[in-house]
């Protein structure tokens, strides 16, 4: 069974669901944009961005474990 290919903007959105704490109706500007059309990224997308390209890179570079690891941590 082949495992689909995760994306480390998949990773950051879990992330995003699980550890942001702000109001998103003016705290957090996670949701005034997509990845295709927010460019350059809103600072939440950015953050968390950031965020799983550390954690990926702290698991080798395995963005599935990663996706899975942000999945156990969701709200």
């Amino acid at each position: 069974m082949e495992t689909e290919q995760k994306t480390p903007e998949q990773v950051a959105e879990l992330l995003h669901d699980a550890m942001c704490g702000w109001n998103h109706t003016d705290g957090c500007d996670w949701f005034y944009g997509t990845w295709e059309n927010n460019k350059p990224l809103a600072y939440s997308r950015n953050q968390y961005l950031c965020i799983a390209t550390r954690l990926i890179a702290t698991l080798g570079g395995n963005v599935n474990l990663a996706f899975k690891v942000a999945e156990a941590l969701k709200k």
